[in-house]
């Protein structure tokens, strides 16, 4: 079960604060473990098929182009989704927000909380 105080879902719940309509968020490992969630990415399950989004975008895109996704922004017709690899051991953030006037707000509350994180992952594997 996933602590509501660790400090990983804490910087989820953090996101919510600079991002109006974010709906839910997922931190994921590359092999899909669920570090931390909340909102409608809690559910285990949920969380980890959403964090495989940027590898299959890897796959799809590596068809047409060179190069590993970092970061997306899409559109659905419930709202828009944010992904984005966290650093190089392949950490996912994904991010479902509902109908919003402006999908740069989520990206940018993305991308802070994603720099966060990533200085909270790094503290983790040096303690």
């Amino acid at each position: 079960m996933l602590a509501l105080d660790d400090p990983l879902n804490l910087a989820l719940l953090r996101i919510a604060d600079r991002c109006e309509g974010l709906q839910g968020a997922a931190l994921t490992t590359a092999d899909g473990e669920v570090l931390a969630a909340c909102g409608d990415l809690m559910p285990r399950s949920v969380a980890a098929q959403a964090a495989s989004l940027p590898a299959q975008l890897d796959e799809q895109l590596g068809l047409i182009c060179l190069g590993r996704v970092q970061e997306a922004l899409v559109w659905t017709d419930t709202g828009p989704w944010y992904l984005c690899r966290i650093d190089d051991a392949g950490h996912a953030l994904v991010l479902k927000a509902g109908p919003i006037e402006h999908a740069a707000m989520l990206r940018q509350a993305g991308g802070m909380a994603a720099h966060r994180i990533e200085r909270l992952l790094s503290a983790m594997v040096t303690a």
